[in-house]
């Protein structure tokens, strides 16, 4: 839309100079360039509403059918070998969040040996590694958590440290989630709890937060905590949402019965 508009702002001064002379042409400059900026403005307020949408569909509706519906075309199309680390990870943690785990898995694999992608960046393929280290968590996988892990924190180191005194930041959470999702995927329940339970009080939005519920309610159902994974299970399965972790906390809940 802005290489249209920045067209339009050389054609249109030598369309109305035909017609009023081309004494009048650099009168008509000024106009067309405030509308080259305001339709830049509306075009970019739009796609930010877009994606708000997309977001909420998928993060705070928590329904990943209707949001994958939206990414038919892209996901069955060609050019999906060319997205970008961010695209993916959308319509990845769609299928997750329907418990397509292996479609998930197949992505994110297909994704890290695309030798063909264009512009790889070293930090994209550590978010995707960090994804598929969680993937194998949550699956209990514990020869792909291990794998997935290892790769993930040789790639991390290699990266510079951030400055000294900085904030934390969200990469520093991530890899703290990787690490106990990791934890979780290798059989060490007991070793990864309390990070659980912070992470249910510090979720960023509905879907995060189901999903975090439901971590933990494995987590202390693995150390035999029934009470408190009941609880947890029954945070999830009353949200009512249509996603995996709801189906598989109902089904859970039926052995506290």
């Amino acid at each position: 839309t802005l290489g249209l508009l920045a067209g339009l702002s050389f054609a249109v001064p030598l369309l109305c100079g035909m017609y009023i002379g081309a004494e009048y042409q650099l009168l008509t400059l000024p106009l067309v360039f405030v509308a080259l900026i305001a339709g830049t403005i509306l075009c970019g307020g739009w796609a930010e509403r877009k994606l708000q949408r997309m977001n909420d569909i998928l993060y705070v509706d928590c329904d990943p059918d209707r949001f994958l519906e939206l990414f038919s075309k892209e996901i069955y199309s060609r050019k999906s070998e060319n997205w970008r680390g961010l695209v993916l990870l959308f319509i990845a943690q769609a299928y997750h969040a329907q418990g397509r785990f292996k479609e998930e898995e197949a992505l994110y694999l297909r994704f890290l040996n695309n030798t063909r992608r264009k512009n790889p960046d070293a930090t994209e393929d550590l978010e995707v590694l960090a994804r598929l280290t969680i993937l194998y968590g949550d699956a209990q996988n514990a020869a792909g958590a291990q794998k997935a892990f290892k790769k993930f924190r040789e790639m991390a180191q290699a990266l510079p440290p951030a400055p000294e005194g900085q904030a934390r930041t969200a990469y520093d959470e991530l890899k703290d989630f990787v690490y106990n999702s990791y934890l979780m995927g290798i059989g060490k329940p007991d070793e990864c709890v309390g990070f659980f339970e912070w992470h249910c009080q510090n979720r960023p939005n509905e879907l995060c937060a189901l999903l975090s519920h439901y971590r933990l309610a494995e987590v202390y159902r693995a150390l035999g905590s029934s009470d408190e994974a009941e609880r947890e299970y029954r945070t999830v399965a009353d949200s009512g949402k249509n996603i995996y972790a709801v189906r598989m906390a109902k089904q859970r809940l039926t052995e506290y019965k």
